[in-house]
């Protein structure tokens, strides 16, 4: 008789959106919640992340597109299974015909669980199938699968949809490698519907690199903010039950000195206008605070010019389809700029198509180094 294999894998089923649920949510980090931990989220703050943790702030509700997207894996899956990255002669994707003939590629699975890792123990995934290994094969390399593959499932449309066009959308790659590291596997695939007709897959394997990033960030994050700030939750609770306010308020002050550094999206703001409650009193300002403040002036100055000399750009630009007529100028290699009227709009806009050689790394070193010197304020 075989020895049941030991394996560090552990599966909860859980009831999706169940109370129960939600709360082994906040007892841990998801996979995607990880790009919100590395400030790699458009939607999402570190700060919002560490109060939802907490339990102050209410996970946001099922909406349509979320009911949509989920309800759309299974259609999705099923074309998946078809999937060979082929085409026909008349260039249409070949899974077309094969799931029309009945003829299936590769299957995959269910898994109906969320899946944690004793090794990291602060991470879970839930994943939405699973490659079966028995007829998998890689689509990088073309061999057969060694073990389970992930299949992670996607819709989106519209502008969301262009940013899928090079390729697996940068700020998904933090979410599809922790699923790989969770589950102990090498391989995955991500099979994407853009809006709502087209069909791409995106093959991916473990980058290890980006995990040990993964896990030292979500540790920290995990350990070094959430957990010590449960326990002064806690504190503050029963603080509260007794009407301490003394200890209550020196409960909310160690929450805020664990709070994560704020990032540069909107969530961040949105979290302190719906938790913020005026009073009516006046506080002294640190020397820190006003280097912010005369930084904010600043930068607000700097964004009004900017807007500026891009409107004097863009008129002079439109001067040109005005005198000629035209919709599109073109130069060749480099691309094209196009004046035309948008589906369901009735007025023209400026389409501009030109290849430039954009970092976003080297402008923001350089705003930083030359318009934002500390030594200025």
């Amino acid at each position: 008789m075989k020895k049941k294999q030991k394996t560090n894998i552990e599966r909860y089923q859980i009831p999706y959106r169940s109370e129960k649920w939600h709360q082994f949510r906040l007892n841990g980090i998801g996979a995607s919640e990880v790009r919100t931990v590395l400030y790699a989220d458009d939607y999402s703050d570190p700060l919002v992340l560490f109060y939802q943790k907490l339990g102050f702030k209410k996970p946001i509700k099922d909406n349509e597109a979320m009911f949509h997207g989920r309800n759309l894996e299974e259609y999705v899956a099923m074309c998946w299974q078809g999937w060979d990255g082929k085409k026909d002669e008349y260039n249409n994707p070949s899974y077309i015909n094969n799931i029309n003939n009945g003829k299936i590629i590769r299957r995959c699975k269910k898994l109906n669980a969320i899946v944690k890792n004793k090794m990291y123990d602060w991470l879970f995934v839930n994943v939405d199938r699973m490659i079966n290994k028995k007829g998998g094969f890689s689509l990088i390399t073309g061999k057969p699968l060694e073990k389970e593959g992930v299949l992670e499932i996607k819709t989106t449309e519209g502008f969301s949809a262009a940013k899928w066009e090079a390729g697996i959308d940068p700020s998904y790659l933090t979410q599809l490698n922790t699923a790989l590291l969770l589950l102990e596997v090498d391989y995955g695939e991500l099979a994407i519907l853009k809006n709502g007709r087209y069909l791409d897959v995106f093959p991916f394997e473990i980058n290890y690199e980006i995990c040990e990033l993964i896990i030292d960030q979500t540790y920290k994050f995990w350990y070094d903010h959430v957990l010590p700030a449960k326990k002064w939750v806690e504190q503050m609770e029963k603080a509260q039950m007794v009407g301490d306010e003394q200890y209550y308020n020196e409960c909310k002050h160690q929450i805020q000195m664990l709070e994560p550094k704020v990032g540069s999206n909107k969530t961040a703001e949105m979290f302190v206008k719906e938790n913020y409650r005026k009073n009516k009193t006046s506080i002294m300002g640190s020397e820190t605070l006003l280097k912010k403040g005369k930084k904010d002036a600043y930068i607000a100055s700097i964004i009004s010019t900017l807007n500026e000399i891009k409107q004097k750009n863009k008129n002079e630009i439109l001067i040109e389809f005005l005198h000629n007529n035209c919709e599109y100028i073109d130069f060749e290699e480099e691309g094209n700029l196009r004046y035309f009227v948008r589906k369901g709009s009735t007025l023209p806009q400026l389409g501009n198509n030109l290849k430039i050689k954009f970092n976003k790394n080297q402008i923001t070193e350089l705003i930083q180094k030359n318009l934002l010197k500390n030594d200025f304020f």
